[in-house]
């Protein structure tokens, strides 16, 4: 783990880093340093530092591939701690363990959204019955409206799924069985096919949000997910800042903590009130 008591040469330089790789890609305006004070920008340096190396280590892999005129778009974490976090064209969220890769198209066909997984993943889908979210999973095919659940497909490990909220239905290729999966349980791929059982480890959801790396994610999205590990505090921002991407890290921070970093990178302001903290234009 990094410290945050490094020196001021350490700290100012990757401040440098940080900004440099901020404003390459457009996350920051021109002007931001300039207002900023040498004193805050090293208090900022040393906050963040682990976001600094997050960012420019890139934990990640984008390929684009054409098929049948339909771009295909592949991401893979190669990094071991940090979970890298992806949204799709229909706002789902896709939390990629490490040594897995995730394949999807551009834009989802009108009557089914289909992605295909390697390796491991917590997936929170937008619900949509009209077009049912559809994951192939190398033996098995998952199928959901909108929910939250985490599949495990490596390929020196059965298959396995966990519902945190909804159901999730289920089908092994090559035979009729079908299972449905529904909050607090556990599908899983024996000799025998498909079997359900309880949750008794919650942990195995929480490790997926611990420590995200945001690769240029809608701002709307990337608080809807830290409001979905954050009870007491909430944060919320004005509708015309939802579309704003960003590119960010966020590990085991405060909400006051990430949205302060939210508001520093895209020079912004944010008010407390109650439980809630409203990010917005100053």
């Amino acid at each position: 783990m990094i410290k945050t008591n490094i020196n001021s040469l350490k700290t100012e330089k990757a401040w440098k880093i940080l900004y440099s790789r901020l404003e390459q890609d457009g996350l920051l305006k021109a002007e931001t340093v300039t207002k900023q004070s040498n004193k805050a920008i090293l208090r900022w340096a040393a906050a963040i530092t682990v976001l600094c190396l997050s960012v420019v280590s890139l934990y990640y892999i984008t390929n684009i591939n054409k098929n049948d005129n339909i771009q295909q778009i592949s991401i893979y974490n190669q990094e071991e701690s940090v979970t890298l976090a992806t949204s799709l064209v229909d706002g789902s969220m896709v939390y990629l363990d490490n040594n897995s890769s995730i394949q999807y198209p551009e834009y989802f066909a009108k009557d089914k959204r289909e992605v295909s997984l390697k390796g491991n993943a917590f997936f929170e889908v937008s619900g949509n019955p009209q077009q049912p979210f559809i994951i192939d999973a190398g033996q098995v095919l998952v199928e959901v409206i909108g929910t939250s659940f985490e599949v495990k497909n490596t390929e020196n490990a059965p298959f396995e799924l966990a519902v945190l909220e909804g159901q999730v239905k289920v089908l092994l290729k090559g035979s009729n069985q079908v299972k449905y999966v529904s909050k607090d349980e556990i599908i899983s791929l024996s000799s025998s096919g498909l079997e359900v059982t309880s949750i008794n480890n919650y942990n195995r959801f929480n490790k997926y949000l611990n420590q995200i790396f945001f690769k240029d994610v809608p701002l709307n999205d990337i608080i809807n997910s830290i409001n979905s590990r954050s009870e007491e505090i909430k944060l919320a921002i004005d509708p015309s800042l939802a579309n704003n991407r960003l590119t960010v890290s966020f590990l085991n921070e405060s909400p006051e903590s990430i949205a302060e970093l939210i508001c520093f990178s895209l020079n912004l302001s944010y008010t407390k009130k109650e439980n809630t903290l409203l990010i917005s234009q100053p």
